[in-house]
């Protein structure tokens, strides 16, 4: 089950369950939804899934991958060990921004959006 919510131009997909193939296609549609919106800022919250399907995964890190070309960014947040140990076990946790905490995530965005700017600046 996915519900989204949004803080300002921020938007979070909450996942619940088990998290399979079909579950996947359906987070897959939802962000591609939300890009084609011109949202780029997204996060993912598993504080609420029991088990994601690792092959599943590429997903994640294909819709990541296209949001991050639009200058935006996907993080994940709220991710029990055994959730963290599944990324870890494909690989895919090195590709994603982790935060234990909705807040810490949200800020995250904007810290971002800080040193992007000093960056430029900079140059």
């Amino acid at each position: 089950m996915i519900r989204v919510s949004s803080s300002g131009d921020i938007f979070t997909l909450h996942l619940r369950g088990d998290v399979d193939h079909m579950e996947m296609v359906d987070i897959r549609n939802s962000i591609s939804d939300l890009i084609s919106e011109g949202h780029a800022k997204l996060i993912v919250s598993m504080k609420e899934v029991d088990h994601i399907n690792y092959l599943s995964i590429g997903v994640l890190v294909e819709r990541l991958k296209r949001l991050r070309s639009f200058g935006g960014d996907l993080k994940l947040v709220g991710m029990s060990l055994y959730i963290k140990n599944i990324l870890a076990s494909v690989g895919a946790e090195e590709f994603f921004d982790c935060f234990d905490s909705m807040d810490e995530a949200l800020t995250s965005f904007s810290t971002d959006y800080d040193w992007e700017v000093s960056a430029q600046a900079g140059s």
